[in-house]
Formats: C-alpha cells, structure tokens, sequence
C-alpha cells in the first residue's frame, strides 16, 4: 500500500488500445512515477500520483492516463524545477 493513499475509492478501470479493459493498479502506476524521480531529493511520486488520481474517471484510457501524470508533473515545475527531470523522465515512459 502506498502511505497515505485511499486506493478504494480508485477503482477505475482503464481502457486499453486494443479495446480491454483492466482495473487501475495505482500501486504500480506509483511505481512507474518513483522510479522517474529517482535520484531526485525535491520531488514526490505520491503528490503526482495524487493530483493524476483526481483527473482520471472510470473508462480512462491508458494513453488519457499517462497524459494526466505528466501534466500532473508538469504543473509542479513552476514550485520546484526538479520536476522538469520527472517530467521529461514520464514522456519517455
């Protein structure tokens, strides 16, 4: 579990390009978004993780998810550049 989060009320189920579908496992998207902000001391997964959650409905599609995590992180480089690399990091995912 990742501290601090509800994952119950994240039941949402993500739409992939050859039209499954397959229930979010955010401890594994957290875990995509941790490792592009490894070796970087002023950045937090779970605060991108947390602002992506809250832009993402039932029915998302995978690409519309990646798409809210890194413009989760983008949004965050104006009160601490660090997260340019996290950033830059994400769209290469």
């Amino acid at each position: 579990a990742i501290e601090g989060l509800d994952l119950s009320k994240h039941k949402i189920n993500i739409v992939y390009a050859d039209g499954t579908k397959k229930l979010l496992d955010p401890v594994h998207l957290f875990e995509v978004i941790e490792k592009s902000c490894t070796e970087l001391s002023n950045v937090s997964a779970k605060v991108i993780l947390d602002e992506a959650l809250r832009n993402v409905y039932d029915g998302v599609t995978e690409e519309e998810l990646y798409k809210s995590v890194i413009l989760s992180s983008r949004q965050l480089i104006e009160e601490e550049p660090e997260y340019n690399f996290v950033t830059a990091r994400l769209l290469l995912h």
